[in-house]
């Protein structure tokens, strides 16, 4: 029967807890990422905010790469009552006279202060994932090391 040391117990659970916090981290990541996407495409008025959001939220990258293209392709605004598309810049509805609903500025101040927030949150998650992911690499070649040179290694 082998021995098991304490410190190989202790290396292993350091292991997993470290997973369990870098998987944390990543998870937030991703929770940033679609909320800047989310914060930004209602800046923008860009249709369906929420679903730009959960795409970028769960799929990562690539949705929101092509939310970014998408956004700058602007499409004409339905009218609230009558459904009808408004140009560009419209003030009122052509068909049925409703004014267009314009946010103030006080409104796009906090629209745009939330999506740089969530920018900010996103890209210094991001980093730290990165980094958490260079000292989990560090960790098991330490780990290793440790074992081959003290002689304290199972046969795997």
């Amino acid at each position: 029967m082998e021995t098991v040391y304490t410190s190989d117990i202790s290396w292993i659970f350091g292991i997993i807890i470290f997973s369990l916090l870098l998987s944390l981290v990543g998870i937030a990541s991703s929770v940033f990422l679609g909320l800047c996407v989310y914060s930004d495409a209602r800046f923008k008025n860009v249709k369906n905010p929420a679903m730009w959001g959960l795409l970028s939220g769960f799929l990562g990258w690539i949705p929101a790469i092509i939310y970014l293209v998408i956004r700058s392709q602007q499409s004409p605004k339905p009218c609230q009552r009558c459904f009808d598309l408004l140009p560009p810049g419209a003030v009122f509805c052509n068909i049925c006279g409703t004014p267009v609903y314009q946010p103030g500025p006080e409104e796009l101040a906090v629209f745009d202060k939330r999506r740089k927030r969530f920018l900010i949150l996103w890209i210094a998650s991001y980093v730290l994932t990165i980094v958490a992911v260079f000292f989990f690499i560090g960790f098991i070649f330490y780990w290793v090391n440790d074992m081959v040179n003290t002689g304290n290694y199972y046969n795997w």
